[in-house]
């Protein structure tokens, strides 16, 4: 059988919480009824999961994955959901941890130490490639629902402009994106810098009270606000920049 977590949230008491999933598996339980408690031990496929910033129709979807298995445990109490697992993709492999609490919502902890990022088939509406080491969070309720998380990239690709490896602080709210001690290099260039994408307009800014908003699609004016950029001078000590698109 499957099980539709975003309605097993609701009947919990939980709420209509911003997360949808399909969940098949083997997780044998046991448990007591007098101070109630049910573990369960096993493994589940995982399909269709979608993370969005809210609830109503102006819903931003953060994030989605189409398949996904994990081997974990799952506990449940009187007051809560909580869970740790080994979670694989096709080509990535992680964990996760978190608690559920009926009457506050969701706290969830994740890593991995490879994660394709082709494997997260939507990815806050942004064209991203490459592979990440991350680490980091998602806290939320029947309302809305933030991420943060430290990253760690390789060979990335954003909107089809090579950006090469980069780290970052990412912070996600409310169709906000931020990119907090962006710190990269590809070839002989290096930048740094905080950046900030408006999602829903598309615009992306320095993340100063002076940064102009600019579309995100014109990636060369991206580097071009960063904090700094160092590149290999040529004889003229002309300062040469290149950047490749696919």
């Amino acid at each position: 059988p499957t099980l539709d977590m975003h309605e097993l949230m609701a009947q919990l008491g939980v709420g209509r919480i911003p997360v949808y999933m399909q969940a098949s598996g083997e997780l044998p339980c046991s448990g007591r009824l007098d101070d109630f408690l049910l573990t369960c031990k096993g493994s589940i496929r995982g399909d269709k999961l979608a993370i969005n910033d809210a609830m109503d129709k102006s819903a931003f979807k953060i994030a989605a994955v189409d398949t996904f298995s994990a081997v974990g445990e799952v506990s449940v109490d009187a007051e809560k959901v909580s869970y740790n697992a080994e979670l694989t993709m096709p080509d990535s492999k992680g964990r996760s941890s978190g608690v559920i609490k009926y009457d506050h919502g969701f706290d969830i902890d994740f890593e991995a130490d490879r994660l394709a990022i082709k494997d997260i088939t939507h990815l806050a509406n942004l064209k991203i490639e490459g592979t990440a080491r991350i680490k980091g969070s998602t806290h939320g309720d029947s309302n809305a629902g933030t991420v943060s998380m430290a990253f760690d990239g390789t060979d990335l690709w954003f909107e089809d402009w090579w950006l090469g490896n980069a780290k970052a602080q990412i912070a996600y709210k409310d169709a906000n994106l931020t990119f907090a001690d962006l710190a990269g290099y590809f070839t002989v260039s290096r930048y740094s810098g905080d950046v900030a994408l408006d999602l829903r307009k598309k615009l992306f800014s320095e993340y100063y009270p002076d940064g102009n908003a600019i579309a995100y699609q014109e990636i060369t004016r991206l580097v071009a606000h960063l904090e700094q950029v160092t590149d290999r001078a040529n004889r003229s000590g002309q300062m040469i920049l290149s950047i490749a698109r696919k």
